[in-house]
């Protein structure tokens, strides 16, 4: 599998699909997760797209750093873009990947065609009340199994029987993870804020927020807002695992988007 190195250490990346005359799409995970956040996409994505998928940094077969920040994740982006030659791209992201979106589009935005953003916020503090207990809880990940850790956090973002067949999935790479790296990155996330450079993305952008998401609708809403070419829509009985618990609605708006279809966005959901 390609590994490339910026700064320092080891960057996992993957290609797939094939090259058209639409430029290549760079896919990117959330927190805890890696490139296999993906899989139900890639389907609907190799028939007439070149995929970049990457993983972050700490993540899947990514090294590890001392220090982590959005910026230098964006940065790290913008590095392997330049190696494979690639001009500009479309991105989509979910969860903290969003972040990473958000930071490259806003910083190079002549490099960012199109934008999905996927469950996410420009800060952490944009979480519901009740999940913010991940803030404080970084401080004693370090001293619980990771199986354990990832059941529990599971349960929080994918509540229910209707999501058990997820939650399945998901536990299967979550409990992979370091939980003391783990809690590393999330205390280096905390003081993330990024609503001041939202207004600098130039991206098309569509912002896709599942009903019961982790981060709030009100949040989702001024992104929308604030993002000078963003449209939203909230994608009914959906967490935050919109790409898996509804990835057939999910699929349809992601490649009507990209390819330009006309699409009757559904209204915001209170």
């Amino acid at each position: 599998m390609p590994i490339t190195w910026t700064n320092g250490y080891p960057f996992f990346y993957r290609v797939v699909g094939r090259k058209t005359q639409q430029p290549p799409i760079v896919l990117i995970h959330g927190l805890a997760s890696s490139h296999k956040d993906w899989l139900l996409q890639m389907p609907a994505l190799c028939q007439n797209r070149q995929i970049i998928l990457v993983d972050l940094p700490g993540h899947g077969r990514s090294g590890c750093k001392s220090s982590y920040n959005i910026p230098a994740m964006a940065d790290d982006i913008y590095r392997l873009l330049n190696e494979l030659g690639i001009p500009q791209c479309d991105v989509m992201a979910i969860s903290m990947g969003g972040m990473v979106a958000m930071s490259l589009a806003s910083a190079r935005p002549a490099q960012v065609r199109k934008l999905i953003l996927v469950n996410t916020a420009p800060s952490l503090q944009d979480l519901v009340p009740s999940m913010r207990y991940l803030l404080p809880l970084r401080n004693i990940m370090g001293f619980i199994p990771m199986p354990i850790l990832a059941r529990a956090l599971l349960r929080h973002m994918l509540p229910g029987r209707k999501h058990a067949a997820v939650r399945h999935h998901a536990l299967k790479y979550w409990q992979q993870n370091n939980p003391t790296r783990l809690a590393h990155i999330l205390g280096c996330l905390t003081g993330t804020d990024l609503w001041p450079q939202l207004e600098d993305i130039r991206a098309e952008t569509l912002i896709i927020h599942g009903q019961h998401d982790s981060f709030s609708l009100a949040s989702a809403m001024a992104m929308c807002r604030t993002i000078p070419k963003a449209e939203m829509i909230t994608v009914k009985n959906s967490g935050h695992a919109t790409v898996a618990d509804q990835h057939a609605r999910f699929n349809e708006l992601m490649t009507g988007f990209l390819n330009h279809k006309h699409q009757v966005l559904e209204p915001f959901l209170p």
